[in-house]
């Protein structure tokens, strides 16, 4: 039996890694490194690992670390995963992870992952992660998915994981986003995740999302969870985002957010913001402590 309470690996890249070789690796650590409590495996861009690469590594890891506190599942731009991966690794959160406070989960880029699997995973998470603190997730490039798997997180998160103090989320890319998914996400976790302190979320290139996105953001979020800290807002190469839902945004934090000490601002390649908007931004916001403005 190896001691070890933290273990990171990283193999990102590394193309002719097989099913085989993750098999091996996971045989390994689980039933020998048993006191692990903070894990962090990276498989990024490993294409050749399959759902069932996937599904061995779970079923050997998680099932045996049952002392985890952090883990970080890194594996996104994989070709070969599917919703069965999405599925087989819900089902072992399900089974093993009850206590769980931390988790981040990127499936970066993992085409062939669509609404199905989503759903699948958060209806999980949603019921079996009730002691969450800290939820991470990366869908970034998931083409796939749409609306639905954005209303899928929204209801999951906001009906169940009561605890949740951070939520960072990245749907950039999403190109079948729109306003009316960000809208139920952000209703159902600002009506109900009264211990956030810490929210963000990536838009960058959603190019259905518009000033009523951001109105929504300011309704559901700004103007309800008030005792925010920490907010992060990414809608880089939003085309259809304006001065009008800019102020908006702008005129709720003012206006609800007197405890923020970090605000994020990506505003980045949005034609309809004028330059009198982006020159008032940093004016008006000054008085937070740590304010990241791009324009």
């Amino acid at each position: 039996m190896i001691k070890l309470s933290k273990l990171a690996l990283t193999f990102s890249h590394c193309e002719k890694i097989t099913d085989f070789a993750i098999r091996e690796l996971a045989s390994y650590i689980g039933p020998n490194c048993k006191g692990i409590q903070h894990l962090e495996l990276n498989f990024v861009s490993c294409k050749h690992i399959s759902d069932i690469g996937y599904s061995d590594m779970a079923t050997q890891i998680v099932a045996n670390l049952t002392n985890l506190y952090y883990l970080d599942f890194n594996f996104g731009v994989w070709d070969k995963y599917t919703d069965q991966g999405v599925k087989d690794g819900a089902a072992h959160v399900e089974a093993n992870l009850k206590n769980l406070p931390h988790i981040g989960l990127n499936v970066r880029d993992c085409k062939k992952v669509t609404d199905q699997g989503i759903n699948e995973l958060m209806t999980q998470i949603g019921q079996s992660l009730k002691r969450l603190e800290y939820l991470g997730l990366n869908f970034s490039y998931c083409s796939k998915i749409t609306d639905q798997s954005i209303s899928s997180i929204g209801i999951n998160i906001g009906n169940n994981l009561k605890n949740l103090q951070q939520l960072d989320l990245n749907l950039s890319y999403c190109k079948h986003v729109t306003d009316q998914g960000v809208k139920d996400l952000f209703a159902y976790i600002g009506a109900n995740l009264t211990n956030l302190n810490h929210f963000g979320v990536n838009l960058w290139n959603c190019k259905q999302i518009t000033d009523q996105g951001l109105k929504d953001l300011s309704i559901h979020i700004v103007n309800k969870l008030t005792h925010l800290t920490h907010l992060d807002v990414d809608f880089d190469c939003c085309y259809e985002v304006s001065d009008k839902g800019v102020q908006d945004l702008t005129s709720q934090i003012m206006t609800s957010l007197k405890n923020l000490n970090h605000l994020g601002l990506n505003f980045w390649n949005c034609p309809k913001i004028t330059s009198q908007i982006k020159m008032s931004l940093k004016i008006l916001l000054k008085n937070i402590p740590h304010l990241q403005i791009r324009y």
